[in-house]
């Protein structure tokens, strides 16, 4: 009997045996998989690389000319069941091959581009972002375009640092200081808009609706709205540190720029006579640095000065002509007033970003943001 049981026991160590070292077999053989390589900033920070086929896997061995958030790579290697990771994420792998394949595929095949003006007069610290002008006193908010060569749903979270969010279209989640858009999409069949905002106060957005919307952007589906664009308004604090003196005599304006950055297309614009016969002028600067003053003559020259600077930075031409058709009037005329001035420039993206945040899910290829300043500065 003490025999049998010797024997039987010999047996099932054998089987165990055998099925772990098959099961060793399988789990450290020889893999080749596409992923993507991701940083994570928990346990001190790693990169790990999500596989396409759903897994993710802890390489020991990546190499540094790799280490590239959202990097698209194919890569060869041995699962290492025989080691231990801190960071329990993932499975172990040690790679024995490895190469870059292109663009990360988090990248959504998408770009991002949106316009917006910031409206206050020369006292006030409270500015309002817009894209549509004035009615009364006040206006809000940017414009975002899409342009996609894939067609997959977006998430959009804009947040302002200080300020809040007041409209949007179509309409969004805005809670506090944010507002949401969830799975925006490119619609295949064609839906009627429809508008839901509350536009007192305000150039009613249905009276531009057709000039944001004759664009070549990519058409856009959100709750069931399709339009060719994101909108957004808010309110934010913002100190202007661009002074203008204008030396009505020799039509001569000094415009100093007090900022630590440089500003762009700074435009100056005025009239002479009054406001039932009035002469327009206008002139720009294409860049002021910080400290930096410069003395412009003003004259009554018509220039695309808007339309040209946004080609510039990558807006298509009939992007350029939306923006151009809604604020050209605004920024250059006025018809209600004896005793108007207006200065124009725009603000570094940079800036721009300390003080809305756009964040995307997937990530866009290229965002380009433009914000004009618009302040009044009327003599009393």
């Amino acid at each position: 009997m003490d025999k049998f049981r010797k024997y039987l026991l010999l047996f099932f160590a054998f089987i165990i045996t055998f099925l772990f070292q098959s099961y060793m077999g399988c789990a450290q053989g020889t893999i080749e998989k596409t992923g993507t390589v991701k940083y994570f900033s928990f346990e001190g920070g790693f990169f790990g690389i999500a596989g396409d086929d759903g897994v993710n896997y802890d390489p020991i061995n990546l190499e540094q000319t790799y280490k590239k958030d959202n990097l698209k790579i194919k890569f060869t290697g041995k699962i290492r069941t025989d080691m231990m990771s801190t960071r329990n994420w993932g499975t172990i792998v040690e790679i024995s091959d490895i190469e870059e394949l292109g663009a990360p595929p988090l990248f959504g095949g998408y770009e991002i581009y949106e316009w917006g003006v910031m409206v206050g007069c020369k006292n006030d610290d409270i500015y309002f972002n817009t894209s549509r002008p004035e009615r009364i006193t006040y206006v809000k908010q940017p414009v975002i375009y899409v342009h996609a060569t894939e067609k997959n749903p977006f998430d959009l979270k804009v947040t302002f640092k200080s300020g809040k969010p007041t409209e949007t279209y179509p309409p969004a989640n805005t809670e506090k200081n944010t507002t949401e858009w969830k799975n925006v999409s490119f619609p295949i069949s064609e839906k009627s808009m429809k508008v839901n905002i509350d536009t007192s106060r305000l150039v009613p957005l249905g009276e531009i609706m057709g000039t944001l919307n004759k664009v070549d952007a990519d058409e856009l589906e959100y709750n069931g709205i399709k339009s060719r664009f994101l909108f957004y308004e808010g309110e934010m604090p913002f100190s202007n540190k661009v002074t203008a003196n204008y030396d009505r005599a020799n039509r001569e304006v000094t415009i100093t720029n007090n900022f630590d950055y440089a500003i762009y297309n700074v435009v100056y614009s005025t009239f002479e006579g009054n406001f039932i016969n009035p002469v327009y002028l206008s002139c720009v600067a294409e860049v002021i640095n910080p400290g930096e003053f410069i003395k412009l003559k003003v004259s009554t020259k018509d220039i695309e000065y808007w339309a040209e600077d946004l080609i510039k930075l990558g807006f298509t031409k009939m992007e350029s002509e939306s923006f151009s058709q809604i604020w050209s009037s605004t920024f250059l005329e006025n018809s209600n007033s004896n005793n108007w001035t207006n200065l124009i420039y725009r603000i570094p993206q940079s800036e721009l970003e300390k003080m809305i945040t756009l964040d995307f899910n997937p990530l866009p290829s290229k965002v380009t943001r433009v914000l004009y300043v618009l302040v009044h500065l009327n003599e009393e």
